[in-house]
C-alpha cells in the first residue's frame, strides 16, 4: 500500500527491460524514475562501393539505413564491360555507359544521327559532323548567351573567345571583360570594391565586397560591459548606451556586519546597503574605528595621534598617526658609516644608510700637513693624496682696503717665491759677516701674514691720507663719506649717452637711498625699481655697484623688476657722478637736467 500524497517514486530491485530508443534492444539497468538513457550500442555501416565501413550509435535511423555514401568514385564496372562508373559512391545499380551505342544517337551537336551499325561498341569513335556546335555557353547575356563558334566536336567547348558586358550588383563595375576571364555567370557577377559605409552601430564599417546592403546590420556582438559591473552586453553591436542588466539575485543583499539588508529580487550590480554602525572587523590597533561599517576590501588607516620616535631616534613627537610606523623628523642621520670616518648626513631615513656594495664618497677631513686646510679628496684608506690645495682664501693689502679670494695653491707659490728671494737677500748679508733671523723666513705658510699678499694702490693710499686727516680734524666720523676714484664701465657710459634722463634718475635715487640708509637707525633701506627690459635692470645692477649697493631681480618676464639694499655699513656716495663723468669727456660744464618722464611711462 502506497499513500496518495507520496511524490517519492516508487522503485523496485528488479531490471529495467524497457525497449530504449533504438527500437531493438532493452534498458539493463535498475528500475528507475523517467525515461531510460540512449542506446550506447554501435552499429556497424558499410558504404555502397564496398570500399569503407563504420561505427555509429544505435538509433532508429542507423539501423534502418545500414549503408551510406563515402562520397569517393564508384569504380563499378559498367554493363558494357569496358569502362567503369565515374559517379560518386551511390545506392543501387551503376548507369548505362555513355559511350554506348544506345546513349549516342547522334554526333556531339546533335544535328547529324548516328545509325546503330555504325558503332557496335562502346570503344568505336563518335562520329562528328562538319556543323558548327551552337552549344550554349556561360557567357553573353543571360537573354542571348554566347553559342560556341567551333566545329562539332566532342568533350567540353573551348573558351570563347568573345568579350562580355559584365555590370556587378553594386554598379561599380561596367566593363567588357573577355569570357575566358569569367569565373561566374556575367548577371551575377561582383566586384572586389569593399564598402565603406558605416553599420547601423555607427562604428565599424561595412568592409563587404560588391555590397548591395540598405541597412547594413552589424552581425558582430556588442561585448561592453554593464553598468553592474560584471555581465557584458549580450546583444548585436549597437548604437547608444547598452540596456541595464537583466539579472536578479533571490538572495538577500546585508551590509557588512548585516546589520542592513536588502530583501530580493536585487537587481544585478546593487551596491551593498548603507550602514551608520561602527566598523565590525578586527583592526591592527587597540584604537576604537573612527569609521563606519563599509565593503571596501581594507579599512582607511587609523588617524589617531600618537607619540612616536623619528626613523634615526633623533626626537619624539605627539602628531603622528597610529597607522604611520614611524617619519623622518628632516634632521641629518647621522649614524656611522661602515669607512668608521664618516656620518651619514642623507635626511633621517628609515633602512641602512648605504646600500650593499656602496662606497663613501664623502670628502675626506684630515688636515693637511703644509696649510692645515681639509683633504676634500673622496674617503680613502691610506695616506691622503698630495695634491694642489684648493681650498679659497681671502688675501688683502696691510690696510685692508683691498680684498680678494684666491685658491690655497697660488698663495703657496708666491708664498714660496717670496721666501726664496728673502732667503737669498738673507744669505748674502750673513756673507757679509751680519746677522740674519731666518725662522720667520722658514716658517710654514700659516697665520695672517700669509694672507696679506696684495699691494696698496692709489685708492689705499687716498683713504689712509683721508682718515688720517678726519682723526686731525677731530671728525666724529673717521670712516671716509665718498668713495674716492669712482669707475663706471663702458655699458653704463654707454647708456648714459644714449638716454641720460633715465641714467639721472637712477643716480639720484641710490644717492637718496644711501643718504636715507646713512641717517636711518635701521641697518638697511631698500628701494623697489618699476618694472624694465633686460638693458635698463643691467644700467641699476651696475650703478648699484658704484655706490656699494645690494641688487636683486625679481618675477618673471615681463614683470621683472629690480629691488636696491642699501646696508648703513657698507654703502658709500661715489665721488664723481656720471654726469660729471660725460661733461668732462664732452667738454662741458653744465650737466642737463633730467625730465619728469625719465622711465618712459605711458601717460
Amino acid at each position: 500500500m502506497v499513500q496518495c500524497a507520496l511524490k517519492q517514486p516508487l522503485e523496485c530491485e528488479d531490471t529495467c527491460d524497457k525497449l530504449l530508443n533504438c527500437g531493438e534492444h532493452r534498458c539493463k539497468l535498475r528500475c528507475h524514475p523517467g525515461k531510460c538513457e540512449p542506446c550506447a550500442d554501435q552499429v556497424q555501416q558499410q558504404c555502397h562501393c564496398g570500399k569503407q565501413q563504420r561505427e555509429v550509435l544505435c538509433t532508429k535511423e542507423s539501423l534502418d539505413k545500414r549503408n551510406y555514401s563515402c562520397k569517393e568514385c564508384c569504380g563499378k564496372p559498367l554493363p558494357c564491360g569496358n569502362h567503369k562508373c565515374k559517379d560518386s559512391c551511390h545506392a543501387g545499380a551503376c548507369r548505362p555507359c555513355k559511350l554506348s551505342p544506345a546513349q549516342i544517337t547522334s554526333c556531339p551537336c546533335g544535328k547529324l544521327p548516328v545509325p546503330f551499325e555504325q558503332r557496335s561498341s562502346c570503344l568505336a569513335p563518335v562520329p562528328t559532323c562538319e556543323g558548327i556546335c551552337s552549344k550554349t555557353l556561360r557567357c553573353g547575356k543571360a537573354a542571348h548567351p554566347h553559342q560556341c563558334a567551333n566545329k562539332c566536336h566532342l568533350g567540353q567547348c573551348p573558351p570563347c573567345p568573345k568579350q562580355t558586358a559584365v555590370k556587378c550588383r553594386c554598379g561599380h563595375m561596367d566593363q567588357l571583360i573577355k569570357c575566358r576571364q569569367l569565373s561566374t555567370r556575367a548577371d551575377d557577377a561582383r566586384c572586389k570594391r569593399r564598402c565603406t559605409k558605416k553599420r547601423s552601430c555607427g562604428k565599424h564599417k561595412c568592409n563587404t565586397e560588391c555590397c548591395i546592403d540598405i541597412d547594413h546590420a552589424c552581425p558582430l556582438p556588442c561585448n561592453r560591459t554593464l553598468s553592474c559591473g560584471k555581465h557584458k552586453c549580450d546583444q548585436p553591436c549597437h548604437r547608444g548606451n547598452c540596456p541595464p542588466c537583466y539579472r536578479s539575485s533571490f538572495e538577500e543583499l546585508f551590509c557588512e556586519c548585516g546589520a542592513e539588508v536588502i530583501y530580493p529580487p536585487v537587481p544585478c550590480g546593487t551596491k551593498r546597503p548603507l550602514c551608520k554602525r561602527p566598523c565590525s572587523r578586527t583592526h591592527g590597533c587597540a584604537h576604537a574605528p573612527q569609521h563606519n561599517c563599509h565593503a571596501a576590501a581594507s579599512c582607511p588607516p587609523c588617524m589617531i595621534f600618537t607619540t612616536k620616535w623619528c626613523h634615526g631616534a633623533h626626537e619624539q613627537r605627539k602628531t603622528i598617526p597610529c597607522s604611520q610606523a614611524s617619519f623622518s623628523c628632516g634632521l641629518p642621520c647621522g649614524k656611522p658609516l661602515a669607512c668608521g670616518r664618516h656620518k651619514c648626513i642623507k635626511p633621517c631615513h628609515e633602512g641602512d644608510c648605504q646600500q650593499p656594495g656602496e662606497v663613501c664618497r664623502q670628502s675626506c677631513t684630515r688636515a693637511r700637513l703644509l696649510c692645515g686646510h681639509k683633504c676634500a679628496a673622496p674617503c680613502h684608506e691610506n695616506d691622503c693624496p698630495e695634491t694642489p690645495c684648493k681650498e679659497l682664501v681671502e688675501v688683502q693689502c696691510d690696510c685692508g682696503n683691498r680684498k680678494l679670494n684666491r685658491s690655497c695653491q697660488e698663495l703657496a707659490r708666491e708664498h714660496s717665491r717670496i721666501a726664496t728671494a728673502q732667503l737669498a737677500s738673507s744669505m748674502a748679508e750673513m756673507s757679509r759677516g751680519n746677522y740674519m733671523e731666518l725662522s720667520e723666513i722658514l716658517a710654514p705658510n700659516k697665520g695672517n701674514k700669509a694672507n696679506k699678499s696684495l699691494d696698496c694702490n692709489d685708492e689705499c693710499r687716498l683713504l689712509e691720507r683721508n682718515r688720517r686727516l678726519a682723526i686731525g680734524l677731530q671728525s666724529r666720523n673717521a670712516e671716509p663719506q665718498l668713495k674716492s676714484l669712482t669707475r663706471y664701465s663702458e655699458f653704463v657710459r654707454g647708456f648714459a649717452k644714449r638716454n641720460l634722463p633715465l641714467t639721472k634718475s637712477v643716480y639720484e635715487t641710490l644717492s637718496d637711498l644711501v643718504k636715507l640708509a646713512k641717517e636711518s637707525k635701521q641697518k638697511s633701506r631698500s628701494h623697489s625699481f618699476p618694472t624694465m627690459n633686460r638693458e635698463k635692470r643691467q644700467l641699476v645692477h651696475e650703478l648699484c655697484e658704484v655706490f656699494g649697493v645690494e641688487s636683486v631681480s625679481y618675477d618673471k618676464e615681463p614683470n621683472r623688476n629690480v629691488v636696491a639694499t642699501a646696508h648703513k655699513e657698507r654703502c658709500w656716495l661715489p665721488a664723481t657722478s656720471i654726469m660729471e663723468v660725460l661733461a668732462r669727456e664732452s667738454g662741458q660744464r653744465r650737466v642737463p637736467v633730467p625730465s619728469n618722464n625719465a622711465w618712459g611711462l605711458k601717460k
